[in-house]
């Protein structure tokens, strides 16, 4: 079938599927299936909420309500009491039968507050050594309530039983009111103390409240249930508004989008009609993307062809690269010279680095060794190391001092560096006649000294070659016994990091070197071992490379 036929049988079908009737009997059952579907949701919701609402979340609001009425009626009564200077012989009895404070607050105060606040109970006592409470004022807001209270807590008796934690935080001075919710014989109660000191701040006597629970729960089991059947409600109608507006607004037009998506897949053409539209919507933007993406796709085929090339031949450049660093600075070398012997290794981070090293021996029977490593990665700094590593190479084969070496091969880097690079770098003569080891520092990592005592190297570091060409660099120099020598490195091992982004550190490189045999050879395995299974599933963000050298 041509292309054209497809399009116009789908055109065809999509006119069939706008028609009335087809509608009507395409789209009834799917929508009343989705209206069932979302009333049973609503519905679950509604009963979830009831659940919450009528355990713990009611519990807590009750507290929350509860423990705030009996907060504000002990700061009242704290007023009250302050208003009158309250005070211990305010606790006893008038002598003459006058009418003490403490008889006014017990008949006209704290019987209004208790009522007033819709408290249950409200009351005064002490607490004496043994954790006795002496009841000063007891009240009730119901008759009822007041007669058990009479019974078993009137003015003037006393209650061993255990102190509650609210009465044990307020004796120990927590002025807050600390809420405690328990059941006793006045009923299910939410209980705040609170202690009461006079001017001179001495402790004079305790402020109890104490909220029913059960009145306020009911009060709130009303107010809940109200709400929930507002919420259901007010559900029901937006899922039901929400399923007509998805039919009309989102099905029928992502249907028809959906059409038009599958005829340019098979076509890869774009003159497609587009949708009419009275305004905008999110499915007339999703329509305007999409002709806009078909416009981009034929220009992204070719831009991918394109693309695919050149990253196949910078691929092939940089293993070309790769194999001339390799044939310059071997992955590994190992070195015997006259009272020595040396090896090194090198991993680069990509396919080319940044990192080299250097072994050679001079005409005069001396061996010079050095390590570098260039700031940046890829070609540019491997070009740039590549320069670095002959010059200094020529200076030091002339019989250069390592310090004299770096001052010159300075000079040159610093004509010959448009991009700005710049190298640390530390090199080496062994003079077997002598056993003397002469070396100097260009900004380089110190290095690790061999011996009976493994050690850090205390050098004068230089500044970095290719910074500036004024530069000055010294020598120093170590007379080393059989089985001394030095081990080098860079920021490759030190800085090498795991998964969770520790680092390897100085402190551990040199814990494994002193761990490790006083071989060249086994130096360089374990510790390039040792980094590789540090950075595990990290892998190695920079260069690692390694030069172990011994004294015979």
């Amino acid at each position: 079938m041509s292309i054209r036929k497809s399009h116009e049988k789908t055109e065809i079908k999509a006119e069939e599927s706008n028609s009335p009737n087809v509608s009507r009997k395409t789209h009834r059952m799917p929508i009343l299936v989705r209206m069932i579907f979302f009333g049973i949701i609503s519905a679950a919701m509604a009963w979830g909420l009831v659940a919450v609402f009528s355990r713990d979340y009611r519990m807590d609001r009750a507290v929350e309500t509860g423990g705030e009425m009996a907060r504000n009626a002990c700061r009242m009564v704290n007023s009250y009491l302050t208003r009158g200077i309250f005070d211990f012989e305010d606790l006893e009895p008038s002598e003459n039968g006058d009418e003490t404070y403490v008889d006014y607050l017990q008949k006209e105060i704290i019987p209004e507050i208790c009522k007033g606040l819709g408290l249950k109970y409200l009351y005064l006592f002490t607490i004496d050594d043994n954790n006795v409470r002496h009841h000063v004022v007891s009240v009730a807001s119901d008759p009822e309530d007041q007669k058990l209270l009479d019974e078993n807590a009137p003015p003037g008796s006393i209650s061993a039983t255990p102190l509650t934690e609210s009465e044990i935080a307020a004796k120990n001075g927590d002025k807050s009111g600390v809420l405690t919710v328990e059941d006793n014989q006045y009923g299910h109660v939410c209980k705040c103390v609170m202690p009461y000191y006079n001017l001179e701040g001495e402790l004079v006597v305790f402020i109890g409240a104490d909220c029913g629970m059960d009145e306020i729960l009911e009060v709130m089991k009303k107010e809940d249930i109200y709400l929930l059947l507002f919420e259901f409600l007010v559900l029901a109608i937006g899922f039901n508004v929400l399923l007509v507006l998805i039919r009309f607004r989102v099905l029928k037009p992502i249907r028809t989008l959906s059409e038009r998506m599958t005829l340019f897949s098979k076509k890869k053409e774009i003159d497609l009609p587009k949708r009419e539209h009275q305004f905008r919507d999110e499915v007339t933007d999703m329509q305007d993307s999409f002709h806009a993406m078909a416009d981009e796709i034929m220009d992204y085929i070719d831009n991918i062809k394109k693309l695919t090339y050149e990253q196949a031949q910078s691929k092939i450049q940089l293993q070309i690269a790769s194999k001339i660093q390799s044939g310059m600075v071997p992955p590994r070398k190992t070195f015997e010279g006259e009272g020595c012997r040396i090896a090194a290794s090198m991993q680069p981070a990509q396919e080319v680095g940044g990192d080299f090293y250097d072994i050679f021996e001079l005409a005069d029977g001396r061996v010079g060794f050095i390590i570098g490593d260039v700031s940046g990665k890829g070609v540019g700094a491997a070009l740039f190391m590549s320069m670095t590593r002959q010059i200094l190479r020529e200076h030091l084969f002339r019989g250069e001092r390592p310090s004299d070496a770096f001052t010159a091969s300075n000079v040159d880097i610093c004509k010959e560096n448009p991009e700005g690079f710049f190298a640390t770098v530390f090199a080496a003569v062994w003079d077997p006649s002598e056993r003397t080891l002469t070396y100097a520092n260009a900004g380089h990592n110190p290095p690790i000294r061999l011996g009976e005592r493994k050690e850090y190297l205390t050098i004068e570091g230089g500044i970095m070659l290719g910074l500036f060409d004024d530069a000055e660099f010294t020598d120093e120099s170590l007379v080393l016994e059989k089985g001394d020598g030095l081990f080098l490195y860079t920021d490759g091992a030190t800085e090498a990091v795991d998964s969770e982004h520790n680092a390897y550190g100085k402190e551990r490189l040199l814990q494994t070197v002193s761990d490790t045999k006083p071989d060249p050879e086994t130096l360089i395995d374990t510790v390039s071992g040792a980094v590789t299974e540090f950075e595990g599933s990290a892998g190695a963000f920079d260069d690692l490379t390694l030069i172990a050298f011994i004294a015979e």
